[in-house]
């Protein structure tokens, strides 16, 4: 059995696998994420690899619903990529699912906060989205990662990103989503434990590399999930709810702070590593 510490609720390890796939597939149908047929692409990102696993094994179940094509690209350059690569043989050998390689883990090590780590896999993504012909890329931050990105954009001025401007946004004909917008963290722990992905360290511990608005943000949150669980839940839940709340107007997709002139240094240091990565390689490595 297993309990849900943010409702109390109890379920089996059949009814907890069978609503989580159904919350998945209910995020994937509002926002229109996919259509039948769709070519895939989920990125494993290397600072996130825990939550990227969940996503990569929850969106082969959803073959019946969503009959694809799917593409996963892995970071040859990370320490546990032959773990990854031994899981995927044994548990995704699918005809329609294709594992690329290439090297991108170290660009990670250059970013300092949230919001310049979600910069870059957004970026990572769009780029083998346009070498591998994908029309839907499915990336993996979850409502947790969301909201503290939300809440610090907020609390720095800097009101920028919005919950309901991410869940899904269009880049050249490229879809880009995260199924997980309304998943939280414990449930994604849960669900890998039951189907085995424990390979991998948990990424809630690599979360401290914040800013200092984020950790702000990331106290508010913790706050509003313990003491208050379903009103905080609910409103980060609707931006617009919270931005009603707190006077503010529209807000962008991106959570780049801006100079006098409107330029971003992390902006040019993105566009540089999306250029590397456009003009590099990926390797077929299954099937």
């Amino acid at each position: 059995m297993y309990k849900r510490k943010t409702s109390g609720e109890y379920f089996c390890k059949r009814c907890f696998i069978q609503g989580f796939l159904r919350r998945l597939h209910r995020t994937i149908a509002k926002h229109s994420m996919l259509t039948p047929y769709s070519k895939i692409l989920t990125p494993l990102l290397p600072d996130i690899p825990y939550t990227s696993m969940a996503l990569i094994h929850a969106i082969t179940k959803l073959e019946e619903r969503y009959p694809s094509e799917i593409k996963i690209v892995v970071p040859l350059d990370a320490p546990w990529v032959d773990k990854v690569l031994e899981y995927l043989k044994e548990n995704l050998g699918k005809s329609n699912v294709a594992v690329y390689g290439s090297r991108y883990a170290n660009y990670y090590g250059k970013m300092e906060s949230l919001s310049e780590r979600f910069c870059l896999s957004r970026t990572i993504a769009l780029a083998f989205a346009k070498k591998l012909s994908s029309l839907s890329v499915l990336l993996p931050h979850n409502l947790d990662t969301l909201a503290v990105l939300f809440l610090s954009s907020i609390i720095s001025s800097e009101m920028t990103l919005g919950l309901d401007l991410i869940a899904v946004k269009t880049y050249d004909n490229i879809v880009l989503g995260y199924p997980f917008y309304d998943m939280i963290w414990e449930d994604i722990v849960f669900y890998n434990y039951i189907n085995g992905i424990v390979f991998l360290e948990i990424d809630y511990k690599q979360y401290a590399k914040y800013n200092e608005y984020e950790k702000i943000a990331f106290d508010m949150y913790r706050e509003l999930s313990t003491n208050a669980k379903e009103l905080g839940y609910n409103i980060l839940k609707n931006p617009r709810l919270l931005a009603t709340i707190m006077n503010i107007d529209e807000c962008e997709d991106c959570p780049c702070p801006k100079d006098l002139d409107g330029n971003s240094r992390l902006c040019q240091r993105i566009n540089l590593i999306h250029k590397e990565l456009r003009d590099s390689k990926l390797e077929i490595l299954y099937p």
